[in-house]
């Protein structure tokens, strides 16, 4: 089986490369130019920084070879050689225009990414806000999800009609939506952490089915060491066995896990069902107390209408009295 390479344990590859990065700094010192002498200093700094992590054995033999090259026409420059001067200068300008590209590719990449539109800034400003601590402490205390329905007199808006949930799943997890509208920051939240919680536990599943064949063999050699070498092992617990109870283990937490999602999946369905039910009952009680009001309107007009009708009697009456007091004959002295 091949080896894993790892340039940074090894102390001949250390050698080596500290070899070439210290000769390659001294023959960029030795250039007439100051300006090349430094952006090419630089540039072997910057370049052996990112390679230093390389650990495929063909990447590492290429750069290698190539920075055996760039030594060789450094050195070649250095001694004054007019043609690997001027190579030399191509190259350098050649990244000096490809690093420019880059920047400038970096910077249309990040305007692009970065909000430029109002609404943007606004959407962005009010997730922010909903991380802090002060924008949480606003909220009052919402009623627990699994402990409702609640009476009419405990909800938020009274005076509102009751909302109707709507019980809905997303990657296997139940959730009860009251309101419509973008989903909410804390729902995608929690919802993200039990997906990566649940990936993380199929992960540990599918490497310990991995694992299982490599302790079959551990178990192998130990029976044959037992065997042949008169080697015994103390343990009690076998490698396959520390797997298997470890596989069914975790097994038995993501059954779990999915027995309660189910069991909380079916107390929303009661409560979706029960929630119906109360704001069907309210809006009959709605119904029927508007029907109330308008026959208690409707009694209250003909009662004014006959009200008004009985005054107007009375006064119709009075006056024809008073016309009639009015007109009366009168007796003179004479006649008497």
């Amino acid at each position: 089986m091949r080896g894993i390479v790892h340039p940074s344990r090894s102390e001949g590859h250390k050698l080596a490369c500290l070899s070439l990065y210290r000769n390659l700094l001294r023959q960029a010192l030795r250039l007439h130019d100051e300006t090349t002498s430094e952006y090419l200093k630089s540039l072997v700094q910057n370049r052996f920084r990112l390679d230093r992590r390389i650990n495929s054995p063909s990447a590492i033999c290429h750069a290698l070879e190539q920075v055996r090259e760039v030594h060789k026409i450094v050195k070649d420059a250095a001694d004054g050689c007019l043609e690997n001067q001027l190579r030399l200068v191509d190259a350098l300008s050649r990244v000096a225009i490809h690093a420019q590209e880059q920047d400038t590719l970096r910077s249309h990449q990040a305007n692009l990414r970065s909000p430029t539109r109002t609404s943007k800034l606004a959407k962005i400003a009010h997730h922010e806000n909903h991380r802090s601590k002060e924008w949480a402490a606003k909220i009052p205390k919402s009623i627990p999800i699994l402990q409702r329905p609640v009476p009419k007199e405990q909800l938020p808006n009274p005076d509102r009609p009751r909302r109707v949930p709507v019980v809905m799943s997303s990657q296997g997890f139940p959730f009860l939506r009251y309101k419509s509208g973008s989903q909410s920051l804390e729902l995608g939240r929690i919802m993200r952490d039990q997906y990566e919680r649940d990936f993380r536990r199929w992960t540990t599943v599918q490497n310990l089915q991995h694992e299982l064949d490599h302790a079959r063999l551990e178990d192998s050699w130990d029976k044959d060491l037992e065997k042949h070498a008169g080697h015994y092992n103390n343990d009690d617990v076998r490698w396959t066995e520390a797997i298997t109870f470890a596989d069914a283990e975790l097994r038995g937490v993501l059954r779990q896990a999915a027995r309660r999602r189910d069991d909380i999946a079916m107390r929303m369905w009661h409560i979706k069902e029960e929630e119906t039910q109360l704001a069907a009952k309210e809006k009959e009680e709605r119904r029927v107390q508007r029907r109330l009001e308008r026959e208690q309107q409707s009694r209250s007009t003909l009662v004014a209408a006959g009200n008004e009708t009985t005054a107007g009697i009375a006064r119709k009456g009075q006056a024809n009295h008073d016309s009639s007091a009015g007109s009366e004959p009168t007796i003179d002295a004479d006649t008497k």
